[in-house]
């Protein structure tokens, strides 16, 4: 991880095993003398649930965070659930992949009941925005939704809101 104005990146033999994994940002609002937003911020560019050390930092993050920002991508995180020769997204079923459904059920593990999930869909064609294109978003976003109720049957899931984003 990196704190404010304190970064551990480059060719020097990184202290802790932490920064040698997947990038955790941990931007504290304390780090100034008057606290600027009253947030700290934990950015997670990757999830490797390979990682006994980032599955529990992750964890501890998100029990205790108010919004999860869940960059997704429509063509990596979702898969065809179908033996479909032609690997449509728009004309096959959708399933979740390994990886991304192990982080749902991580956080549906350790998220509270105040805790909002914004789901980034990346490499959304919203350029075409038929009713084809709106149905596969739909079924992106509900996949995450069912994702995150499968841990706890007795805390309802929290809440996701989806956003497009468009290709750079």
């Amino acid at each position: 991880y990196a704190l404010q104005e304190c970064h551990f990146r480059g060719s020097v033999h990184t202290p802790l095993r932490i920064h040698a994994m997947p990038s955790v940002d941990i931007i504290a609002d304390s780090a100034r003398e008057e606290p600027l937003r009253g947030v700290t911020l934990a950015d997670v560019h990757s999830y490797d649930a390979e990682e006994d050390l980032c599955e529990g930092l992750v964890a501890a993050l998100a029990s205790s965070a108010a919004l999860v920002l869940l960059h997704t991508s429509v063509k990596a995180d979702f898969v065809a659930s179908s033996d479909n020769p032609t690997h449509m997204l728009d004309t096959a079923p959708l399933r979740i992949s390994d990886s991304l459904a192990r982080l749902l059920n991580l956080l549906s593990a350790t998220c509270t009941a105040s805790t909002r999930v914004l789901v980034l869909l990346r490499d959304a064609d919203i350029d075409d925005s038929g009713p084809m294109e709106h149905r596969q978003l739909d079924s992106c976003v509900q996949l995450v939704f069912s994702g995150l109720s499968v841990a706890s049957d007795s805390l309802p899931a929290p809440p996701v809101l989806a956003w497009a984003v468009p290709p750079l």
